[in-house]
C-alpha cells in the first residue's frame, strides 16, 4: 500500500439516537469530472473494533487540474460505539486509519 493521501477524520455521536458515526474526507483527484464514492466493505476486517471502509475512485476525462474531492459516510445504531478507528481502503491501493473521536 502506498502512502496516504486521504484527509480523514471520525467521530462517534453517543448523545443521539440511535448513536451515529460521522466520517468525513477528500482526496485529490486529477479532474473536477473524477467520482468517488464511499461505503462500507463488504467483509469485515480482522480487528472487529476498526470499521472498514472502501473508497471507490472512477477517474472521468477533463482538464487536469489537482482538485479535492469530498466524500461522507454515516452508519447509526447501537453498535457503533465499539469501533476505535476508521480504515479507509481506495480501489488505487491507499489504505488511512484513523482514531474516532468520541462525543457523549
Amino acid at each position: 500500500m502506498s502512502e496516504c493521501n486521504l484527509a480523514l477524520n471520525a467521530n462517534v455521536n453517543l448523545k443521539e439516537q440511535p448513536n451515529g458515526l460521522y466520517v468525513h474526507g477528500s482526496v485529490m483527484v486529477y479532474t473536477a469530472e473524477t467520482e468517488v464514492m464511499i461505503e462500507e466493505a463488504d467483509i469485515p476486517g480482522i480487528n472487529s473494533s476498526i470499521l472498514l471502509l472502501k473508497l471507490t475512485i472512477t477517474p472521468h476525462p477533463g482538464p487536469m487540474k489537482g482538485i479535492p474531492r469530498h466524500f461522507s459516510f454515516e452508519k447509526h445504531g447501537s453498535d457503533v460505539s465499539m469501533f476505535t478507528q476508521v480504515q479507509v481502503i481506495s480501489n488505487q491501493g491507499e489504505s488511512c486509519t484513523v482514531n474516532i473521536s468520541v462525543f457523549g
